[in-house]
C-alpha cells in the first residue's frame, strides 16, 4: 500500500516533532534545507514552486517531494507534491468522482474529524484542475488529543492533463496549530498552489504507483 498524501504529512510531522525536541539544528534524516529559495521543482512532468520562507526542509521521494517548516511546539507548515499512475479517466466527470474519492479515503476515518471541506473547479493552463479546503482535528495525535483547540487547514489542488488520462498529480499545503491567521494562510498556500505547471517531454511514474492500490 502505497502512503497517500495525508499519511506522508503525518510521517513528516512525527518525524519533524522528534527531531527538533532538544532544539536539534540538523534536519531529520532524510530531509536537508530547501537550497534555493522560491525555485521549482519538477516531477514526472509537474512543476510546482518550492516553499521559500527561510527554516523550510525538503525530502525527495519516489513519486515527488515534501516539505516543512517547525514554528513551535504547536505550530508547523507542510506542502507537497506527488504524481500517481491512475485508471484511465477519460472525461472530466470521472476525474471529479475520482478527487472526491481518494479525499474521502484520506479524511474520512476514526481519527480525523472534519471541521469543513469544500471542492471547486478550477481549470487552467490546459489541464483538469480541482482545489478544495478541508479543516479537521486530528484526535490520535498525542498534542492534539490533549489540546482540543489545536486544528489542521489544508488545501490542496489535483490536476491531470486529458491528453494523458492515466497520470494525475496532487499539491497540498497546510497548517497546523492554534492560532489560524486565514489570510497569511490564504497568501502563502494561494501562491503555492497557483505555482502548478506542466512540464513538456516527460515520462510518467511506475505502474506500481497506481493510488487505487491499497
Amino acid at each position: 500500500m502505497k502512503p497517500t498524501p495525508r499519511k506522508l504529512i503525518l510521517i513528516f510531522l512525527a518525524v519533524l516533532v522528534i527531531s527538533f525536541t532538544g532544539c536539534v539544528a540538523l534536519p531529520p534524516p532524510g530531509f536537508e534545507k530547501v537550497p534555493n529559495s522560491w525555485s521549482h521543482v519538477t516531477a514526472y512532468g509537474f512543476s510546482v514552486q518550492v516553499p521559500g520562507s527561510p527554516g523550510w526542509i525538503q525530502s525527495k521521494t519516489d513519486y515527488g517531494y515534501v516539505w516543512g517548516l517547525k514554528v513551535d511546539r504547536y505550530e508547523s507548515a507542510h506542502a507537497g507534491i506527488r504524481v500517481l499512475k491512475s485508471p484511465p479517466l477519460v472525461d472530466r466527470a470521472a476525474f471529479a468522482a475520482f478527487v472526491k474519492e481518494r479525499t474521502k479515503l484520506d479524511t474520512d476515518t476514526f481519527r480525523y474529524k472534519d471541521i469543513d471541506s469544500e471542492f471547486k473547479d478550477d481549470d487552467g493552463e490546459g489541464l483538469w484542475n480541482i482545489s478544495g479546503h478541508l479543516a479537521f482535528k486530528d484526535t490520535g495525535a498525542n498534542n492534539a488529543g490533549k489540546n482540543e483547540f489545536l486544528r489542521t487547514h489544508t488545501v490542496f489542488r489535483w490536476a491531470m492533463d486529458p491528453r494523458d488520462p492515466e497520470r494525475v498529480v496532487t499539491i497540498w499545503y497546510s497548517w497546523r496549530g492554534k492560532d489560524f491567521d486565514a489570510q497569511k494562510f490564504r497568501e502563502r498556500s494561494s501562491q503555492f498552489l497557483n505555482s502548478l505547471r506542466r512540464e513538456p517531454g516527460s515520462t510518467s511514474p511506475r505502474p506500481s504507483a497506481h493510488p487505487a492500490a491499497r
